[in-house]
């Protein structure tokens, strides 16, 4: 009798290790898949800030044109076209093209600038002259005019109008934001007392 209970003992004794075995690694495999579930929401939440990011960057980059800065640019454009003169048409505070082209520059590009200065104004000897003449059928600050976004920081402004000197006419003007400010880049203007004028600009 007491060898058989001796017996049974040592039988315990030996499977006690085993359950105690079984039951840390099934921790173990617990504690696994508890890093890995964790592990994934991590990489998960990580993933979701960098698109946010993403989202915002895109939204920051993108720039909206505002009425103000429309008006603003087009007042700009058209009181440096039209620069004071003297009596006998001669341009009071400019003596060349080349001053008219970089007072420009914070407006449009050279490109886009180059038809009306070569039409409007003439250098001579003695200074600059402009062309006496009526001025080009321009943005009317005031009247109804639409703007329609076509890329990331470029627009198009169109405005239909009607006067007494041009008669009907549509102008269509590019804007685009590049290098921390606003540019016209492009510009179409037609009417039915003359020809249509026209000035683009790559960007």
């Amino acid at each position: 009798m007491k060898k058989q209970k001796v017996k049974i003992f040592i039988s315990l004794l030996a499977i006690i290790p085993l359950i105690i075995f079984s039951y840390q690694e099934a921790d173990t495999s617990t504690r696994s898949n508890d890093i890995s579930v964790i592990q994934e929401k991590e990489v998960a939440g990580t993933n979701e800030v960098k698109d946010e990011s993403v989202v915002r960057a895109s939204q920051e980059e993108q720039i909206i044109l505002t009425h103000q800065k429309i008006i603003e640019k087009m007042k700009q454009f058209m009181d440096t076209l039209v620069q004071d003169i003297d009596t006998a048409y001669k341009v009071k505070h400019m003596n060349a093209k080349e001053e008219l082209y970089q007072a420009f520059e914070y407006i449009t590009t050279r490109e886009i600038a180059k038809p009306y200065v070569e039409y409007y104004y003439q250098e001579e000897a003695d200074g600059l002259y402009i062309l006496p003449t009526e001025t080009p059928p321009w943005f009317v600050e005031g009247k109804a005019y639409q703007k329609e976004a076509v890329a990331d920081n470029i627009y198009h402004i169109t405005q239909h109008n009607q006067s007494d000197l041009h008669g009907a006419y549509v102008i269509k003007i590019e804007m685009t934001y590049n290098q921390g400010e606003w540019k016209i880049t492009k510009i179409n203007h037609n009417h039915q007392k003359d020809v249509t004028i026209e000035a683009k600009q790559a960007v």
